[in-house]
């Protein structure tokens, strides 16, 4: 497996994605699969199906639509760590409601929040400029690998190539993930083809967006693959600037 593979899934058609380390290990971004919406297995289903192991699961923030899928990856691979944003952990955990809600009740979604209540914790915080073979580490790595040696260091470099590039606006902790080596961009609801995330609800900021929007412009070169949190992927980031 070399590329992207993106499964839109959930109430709101996120673009989760199974993002390959090496032939055989993955990342998921963004579970979004739902028993609400009859797609609970499509993630778990797809890893089945290509015989892949997922190392860990990444968040670009905390709304509902991107995290409503944890309970099932959580109850299938129980080992895999969750991470997230430090300043968007209150997303999940115990006290899950009381965050999801605030979003929830402006779209008039409160139905969804069942859901959302109540999610697994976040195992591993990420801030910016971190890479991500510094939140999974390579005694973690080993785990999950099975104390094969081998495996562990082709995972672990493979994982030191994807940059947490914190881009608040929609949500105060959203982040984008970025691979210079491989040219690709996730950006999650901070960017998508020819627009940008909505910044209106609970924790948004408009400022903090054209912030993080214009340091995007400054470090992301224009060729770069673009896969957002909903919509078209795969789109050069010069159709954006």
């Amino acid at each position: 497996m070399s590329e992207i593979s993106v499964i839109q899934s959930g109430p709101v058609q996120v673009n989760s994605l199974i993002v390959p380390l090496t032939e055989k290990y993955v990342f998921i971004i963004d579970p979004a699969g739902s028993s609400l919406t009859g797609d609970e297995n499509s993630i778990t289903g797809y890893l089945c199906l290509h015989d892949l192991i997922p190392v860990a699961v990444v968040l670009t923030h905390g709304h509902f639509d991107h995290v409503i899928g944890l309970p099932v990856i959580h109850e299938t691979y129980p080992d895999i760590r969750i991470a997230i944003h430090e300043n968007d952990m209150d997303y999940l955990g115990a006290n899950s409601a009381v965050y999801q809600e605030r979003s929830l009740v402006p779209l008039g979604c409160e139905s969804l929040l069942p859901a959302v209540s109540n999610l697994p914790g976040a195992d591993c915080l990420f801030r910016d400029g971190l890479v991500l073979s510094n939140i999974f580490d390579k005694q973690y790595c080993l785990g999950i690998c099975n104390n094969r040696e081998d495996e562990t260091e082709a995972v672990f470099r493979s994982l030191a190539n994807w940059k947490i590039l914190h881009t608040p606006g929609h949500t105060p902790g959203s982040v984008c993930l970025y691979n210079a080596a491989a040219g690709k961009l996730i950006s999650g609801d901070t960017l998508f083809y020819q627009s940008y995330g909505r910044t209106d609800l609970y924790g948004g900021s408009e400022k903090d967006m054209m912030n993080s929007l214009a340091e995007l412009r400054h470090v992301i070169p224009a060729e770069t693959s673009v896969y957002p949190g909903h919509g078209f992927c795969g789109f050069p980031f010069s159709s954006f600037i």
